[in-house]
C-alpha cells in the first residue's frame, strides 16, 4: 500500500476537475463536484501546511480542521497574501451546505458550479507554485 500526502490525493482529484465538472453535467447535479472543489483546496492547503513551519500557536489540530478560512489564515500566516482569502471563504461555504440537508442546504446551479471551477483552478493554481517553491528551497542544497 502506497502512502499519499494530502498534496497528492488533491492533486490526483484536481488532474480531473474538468471530467468530474462534465459528469456534474451529464446528470445535472452540482453539489458532489462544488463539496469535491472545496476538499481539493482543503487537501492542498493542509498539504502546505504540513511540510511548512507553522508557528508556534497554531495547534496540531489544524489538520482536523475543514475551515477553508481558518487554514488559509493559517497559510497568511507563514506565506502572506498567496491565496484570494474572499474565494476560498466563499469556496468553503459549498463544502457542508452542499452535501447535509437542514436550513443552509444550497442547490448548486450550473451556473454557480461554472463560478465554482473557475475558483477552484485559480486557488489551486495558486497552491500549486507555493507548493513547488516550496519543496525546490528544500531540495536545493543552497537554499533557493
Amino acid at each position: 500500500m502506497s502512502s499519499m500526502s494530502y498534496f497528492d490525493i488533491a492533486m490526483r482529484s484536481y488532474s480531473n476537475i474538468d471530467k468530474q465538472f462534465h459528469l456534474a453535467e451529464e446528470m445535472g447535479w452540482y453539489n458532489l463536484f462544488a463539496a469535491e472543489c472545496a476538499q481539493i483546496i482543503e487537501k492542498m492547503l493542509k498539504g502546505i501546511l504540513s511540510i511548512s513551519k507553522l508557528p508556534e500557536d497554531i495547534s496540531p489540530h489544524i489538520f482536523d480542521i475543514h475551515s477553508l478560512q481558518v487554514l488559509t489564515r493559517t497559510l497568511h500566516s507563514i506565506y502572506p497574501n498567496t491565496i484570494n482569502a474572499q474565494n476560498a471563504s466563499w469556496l468553503s461555504d459549498y463544502y457542508f451546505d452542499t452535501k447535509y440537508p437542514g436550513d443552509n442546504f444550497v442547490e448548486v446551479s450550473k451556473y454557480d458550479a461554472e463560478q465554482i471551477l473557475s475558483i477552484t483552478k485559480d486557488l489551486a493554481e495558486n497552491l500549486i507554485a507555493l507548493y513547488n517553491s516550496i519543496n525546490n528551497t528544500k531540495t536545493n542544497f543552497f537554499g533557493g
